[in-house]
């Protein structure tokens, strides 16, 4: 047996049978089959899911959980329990409890430990003020799902096919919706809205990163410069329709972290954008476009209201200061989030900042402690970005910062970026021992010439 250093593989055979579940849904979709559709995505993913269980395979299955996650968060609640992606999540963290020994790296990550302990209180104190279980319970998707990234860096090949997971399910997720609706992403199905621009837009951004930081190396695309432009074009596509512009400031801002300390990224960057302007320029005519273009306006444009650009928002940060005055350490208490917005901004809604909702529910003592939780992370991503020269982990934190700005972030896509962010110093596999066999081969001198002789 030989003994060589060489980089993760693909796990082709995961990936196919992910792609396998995701398959049936824009076919089904396009035909108007969706509740079809959804049910088998469900039933083909748990089928192995289970499969990969009694073979106690927990990368396998792990794996798989992370892959699903985008896809997920469209078809829960029109095919499935809201809540059955924290089901599926806890199943992930199962796995790491009975197999301590393969996420050995999970259970010394104290900040990560510490993270998930916090959501988990956060929620329940959420529950007993409230009285209501959903109050918060997406704090749980937060944990959990930066949870399974970080567990699957323990094997980094399963980690690299999972981000190509994401990929697929970016795609699978815009084809399915393309039919029925111009802010892709967003569809209005028989009179039923589902779906929500950011929830295409970011993992969209998400994998546009991942194909251009590192020479494509979390892709394990590193090697074909050319499928990643291409890929990254796609993706790209999908992110410009979405309109979602929470997206696309993640998306610039990660350009820019890129563009600033990598410097080896700049060339794919300019052919990347070249790709996407020919690929926008393809669909000039398309309604699609055409709503890409209005959000745009709608946002640089100086005419526009800064209430109209923010849908709301702007009230929220307008309020922010009067509601921190009233109860500055403290805050008004976990699961109090969407009645001090409404008493506060006159809107019926939660807070669309993560910042804010921690602000307004625990107060300057609960911004610390994010503020801290972030600032170690940082300061992580640097560090990993210094020793072993891979900027993903700082573009997880940053990403998951900016996300937080529109949206609060406490939900299973903020817990992606979180995941990645939780890398940083952690260098496990990013290299391997693999084990080839050879065969001795001898030659003998003997009366009538050489002779080869296999040991």
């Amino acid at each position: 047996m030989s003994h060589h250093v060489a980089p993760p593989l693909l796990h082709k055979a995961l990936l196919l049978e992910f792609a396998v579940c995701a398959g049936p849904l824009p076919f089904a979709f396009f035909f108007g089959r969706f509740a079809a559709g959804g049910l088998s995505f469900i039933g083909l993913l748990l089928a192995w899911l289970v499969y990969h269980a009694l073979r106690k395979e927990p990368f396998h299955f792990t794996c798989l959980i992370a892959s699903s996650i985008p896809l997920l968060v469209f078809v829960r609640g029109a095919f499935i329990p809201f809540n059955s992606l924290i089901v599926l999540l806890s199943w992930g963290l199962l796995a790491a409890a009975l197999a301590r020994a393969q996420f050995s790296g999970f259970w010394r990550r104290k900040t990560l430990l510490f993270t998930i302990v916090g959501s988990v209180a956060f929620w329940w104190v959420s529950f007993l003020r409230s009285g209501n279980y959903e109050s918060n319970l997406r704090a749980l998707e937060w944990s959990f799902s930066a949870a399974v990234v970080f567990m699957l860096s323990e094997r980094r090949s399963y980690l690299y096919t999972a981000m190509l997971g994401w990929g697929i399910s970016v795609v699978t997720a815009g084809m399915m919706l393309l039919p029925y609706g111009d802010r892709l992403g967003m569809a209005d199905i028989d009179g039923v809205t589902l779906g929500n621009p950011i929830l295409l837009g970011l993992p969209a951004a998400l994998v546009l990163l991942l194909s251009i930081a590192d020479q494509g190396r979390w892709l394990l695309l590193d090697g074909y410069p050319s499928l990643r432009a291409l890929l990254g074009c796609i993706w790209g596509l999908f992110l410009v329709f979405s309109t979602s512009r929470g997206s696309w400031i993640v998306a610039l801002v990660g350009l820019l972290i890129l563009f600033i300390f990598e410097r080896r990224t700049r060339i794919p960057m300019a052919a990347f954008g070249l790709l996407l302007g020919l690929g926008m320029f393809a669909f000039a005519s398309s309604s699609h476009m055409q709503f890409a273009r209005h959000y745009l306006w709608k946002t640089i444009s100086p005419d526009v209201a800064l209430a109209s650009k923010t849908t709301g928002r702007s009230e929220q940060w307008q309020a922010f200061p009067a509601v921190l005055g009233d109860s500055p350490v403290w805050g008004f208490g976990p699961g109090s989030g969407r009645a001090v917005a409404y008493a506060y901004s006159g809107a019926n809604l939660q807070w669309h900042s993560v910042y804010l909702q921690v602000g307004a529910e625990m107060g300057i003592l609960g911004l610390t402690v994010l503020f801290l939780l972030l600032g170690i992370l940082i300061r992580n991503g640097i560090k990993h970005f210094a020793d072993y020269d891979e900027i993903v982990p700082l573009l997880g934190t940053l990403g998951f910062m900016m996300y937080g700005l529109s949206v609060s972030g406490f939900d299973s896509l903020g817990g992606i970026l979180l995941g990645l962010g939780f890398l940083g110093g952690h260098r496990s596999n990013l290299w391997i021992v693999r084990r080839e066999r050879f065969h001795v081969v001898a030659v003998c001198s003997t009366a009538h010439g050489l002779r080869r002789v296999d040991a």
